[in-house]
């Protein structure tokens, strides 16, 4: 989620004022759109972040490989 407000420069779900309604969102799947302006590899990584399943999600130190990457080619 850092990595999203990083790229769209907005709080997430900024126009929902319930905590608890947010988390109802999260839960089921919704997520706030990623900019269509982020780079391909980094919308990528949001993406893969904000997997539902907990084992689909890239483990922090292949994330630092791929910022790292990207880093590299920029």
């Amino acid at each position: 989620m850092v990595m999203w407000e990083l790229l769209s420069n907005e709080v997430p779900f900024g126009a929902l004022q319930s905590p608890v309604r947010i988390m109802g969102i999260v839960v089921e799947g919704g997520r706030p759109p990623v900019p269509d302006s982020a780079p391909r590899p980094f919308a990528e990584l949001v993406r893969d972040c904000w997997q539902l399943e907990p084992e689909r999600r890239p483990l922090f130190p292949a994330i630092v490989q791929r910022l790292e990457r990207m880093l590299e080619n920029s």
